[in-house]
């Protein structure tokens, strides 16, 4: 059982013998032995193969966790976490032929019962705990679904309970944040290098076979892959491996530096995801982690002169006729605003905001109008064939989805208020941001918040977010990070604050 974690008002002032030189040095660049990159590449790869349906990458990623468990636990609690939530390398539903959720929450929950319970988690298990009966209750009173339909995505959206796997796993053991740190910068190095293969190189899905925008169907298997080639189509390469970058904003500002070919690295996946809406909220996330309005000014600047630079070399690199998006996405995501200003009616904030507006609207009318604004539909089916829940959309182009499932939309905050309304709305934000004061007084405390923020601003551009468990599981490692660092076992191995 893990042992009491400490409150420690004052960590964050206390410094190792080591600190002072740190900080008189400023950032230093992460730090990764060679054998750690070899093993961490060929994890990688296991979770390549996995996506792609070679039972053998199934079985590495096992042996290869079991491994890691016994020698940096701080490389196999983010492991964990990418096998979990699959972040384009797996779809875990398909791979691994089973709901991993079905065994991850009530294995967390467990976890939570068999801890040695500190203040600091006694708060945090009572916190989860009057959420997930909230969010139960309001499914099994208000929810127009069966329990049965509802259970899946309930469990998805519960799994911030992840937070106590960690905490199990570092039981008896110190944990150190910026080996962490490291570690996870080492794994997205290499998703980096992954994306750009596939987005640039093979011009496919390869090293990263699941970053489609859906399945319906098309799977890129190991005896069969889809790849265009060298010369062929580029592909736009969904972001989900890129979320967990989120994981490092922080100790960036902080702390780190990146090297100039690791920064080409970062931008080379950016391009091949282009994905504006992820880019913005982690630059975003960036300046937010600076701590000061100097630098809060300085970065702020710096970042609006590389965005309109941005802005007007997209713009002149023209729109696709299909999709009537930029080539790199940015300016047709800028424009979309001035164009929400111009509005005059819903059809030009439809098309002003393309899809997600699209989406969106017609299901805020609805919802008022049968009076489920304060609780919502409950989870709800994509598919459900209930006419309570199946809304008409005249917005919509494409006559296949002029009739959606009411919570069928892609802003997670608007699909949360669909789903629980203002309740649900509400204990959502105060459940997030609320067990932020947990952490108060903590080194490293204001890490998870930083994480919150960034995983909210994913969702206004569709993406999992605090909604759906491939989010939701990094916003539980970063709280759990913060206190496992705080342990006093940590405090006595890793008294400093800075990188040593």
């Amino acid at each position: 059982m893990t042992e009491s974690l400490s409150l420690n008002r004052n960590a964050d002032s206390t410094l190792s013998p080591q600190a002072p030189r740190a900080a008189s040095r400023g950032k230093v660049y992460f730090s990764v032995s060679p054998s750690e990159w070899v093993w961490n590449v060929i994890f990688m790869l296991s979770l390549s193969l996995t996506g792609l349906a070679m039972p053998l990458g199934n079985l590495l990623v096992v042996i290869l966790l079991l491994r890691a468990f016994k020698v940096n636990r701080e490389a196999f609690v983010f492991m964990l976490m990418l096998t979990l939530g699959g972040y384009a390398l797996t779809e875990p539903k398909y791979q691994w032929g089973v709901n991993h959720m079905f065994f991850m929450v009530p294995f967390a929950i467990l976890s939570m019962c068999v801890l040695r319970k500190s203040a600091p988690v006694k708060q945090t298990i009572i916190a989860y705990g009057v959420f997930a009966v909230i969010t139960v209750g309001m499914c099994v009173l208000y929810g127009v679904e069966s329990l049965y339909t509802q259970l899946r995505p309930m469990l998805l959206y519960l799994s911030f309970c992840f937070f106590a796997i960690p905490l199990l796993a570092f039981s008896g053991e110190g944990f150190d944040m910026h080996r962490f740190w490291n570690t996870v910068f080492s794994f997205m190095m290499i998703m980096c290098v992954f994306y750009i293969l596939d987005g640039f190189v093979v011009r496919g899905w390869l090293f990263v076979p699941c970053s489609w925008i859906n399945y319906e169907g098309t799977l890129s298997l190991w005896n069969h892959p889809i790849i265009y080639g060298p010369t062929g189509w580029i592909p736009r390469k969904y972001p989900p491996g890129l979320y967990s970058f989120a994981l490092l904003l922080y100790p960036m500002a902080k702390y780190y530096k990146l090297k100039w070919w690791q920064w080409l690295l970062v931008i080379g996946a950016m391009c091949a995801s282009r994905t504006s809406t992820i880019l913005f909220s982690l630059v975003f996330g960036f300046i937010l982690a600076q701590g000061s309005m100097k630098r809060y000014a300085l970065y702020g600047i710096l970042a609006a002169a590389v965005f309109t630079g941005l802005y007007f070399v997209d713009d002149a690199m023209g729109y696709s006729a299909e999709t009537e998006q930029s080539t790199m996405r940015i300016s047709s995501t800028i424009n979309q605003f001035f164009d929400l200003s111009e509005a005059e009616d819903d059809e030009d904030l439809a098309e002003a905001g393309t899809g997600r507006m699209a989406q969106a609207i017609p299901s805020l009318e609805y919802i008022f109008s049968v009076g489920r604004e304060w609780t919502g539909f409950g989870f709800v089916d994509p598919d459900t064939k209930i006419p309570f829940l199946i809304v008409e959309n005249e917005l919509v182009a494409n006559p296949e989805f002029k009739y959606q499932a009411v919570n069928n939309v892609e802003i997670t905050q608007v699909k949360e208020f669909l789903t629980l309304g203002f309740i649900g709305l509400a204990v959502w934000f105060g459940f997030i941001f609320g067990i932020c004061r947990i952490l108060r007084g903590m080194r490293y405390a204001r890490y998870y918040t930083n994480v919150a923020i960034v995983l909210m601003l994913y969702g206004i551009g569709g993406f999992d977010s605090w909604f759906n468990f491939p989010g939701i599981l990094i916003g539980a490692m970063a709280f759990a990070s913060v206190l496992l660092a705080n342990k006093p076992q940590s405090l006595e191995e890793y008294p400093g604050e800075l990188p040593s």
